[in-house]
C-alpha cells in the first residue's frame, strides 16, 4: 500500500460522521459504505509521516469503536430518497 492509497482511505466519507446534520448528509455517509483500513505492520506504522500516523491512529480508533451501520428499514428508506 502506498502513502497515497492510505491517504485516500483516511479521508473516506465514513469518517465524517460528526457533520451528519441532515438527511442528505446522512444519505451520503451511508452510501459511502463502511471504510476499511488495512492493519499496518509496526515498521509500516513507524515509517508513516507523523501527521499521517496521527490520522491513521484516529481512524483505527473510529473503526474499532463504531461497528458498521445496520440497514434498518428507516436507513434503507433514507438512502433511496433523493
Amino acid at each position: 500500500m502506498t502513502p497515497a492509497d492510505l491517504a485516500l482511505l483516511l479521508d473516506h466519507p465514513g469518517y465524517q460522521s460528526a457533520s451528519l446534520r441532515d438527511h442528505v448528509r446522512f444519505r451520503e455517509w451511508v452510501r459511502a459504505g463502511t471504510p476499511v483500513l488495512p492493519l499496518l505492520s509496526v515498521k509500516e506504522h513507524q515509517d508513516l509521516h507523523p501527521q499521517i500516523r496521527t490520522k491513521y491512529d484516529q481512524r483505527r480508533v473510529t473503526n474499532n469503536f463504531h461497528p458498521p451501520l445496520v440497514p434498518t428499514p428507516l436507513v434503507t428508506l433514507s438512502v433511496r430518497v433523493t
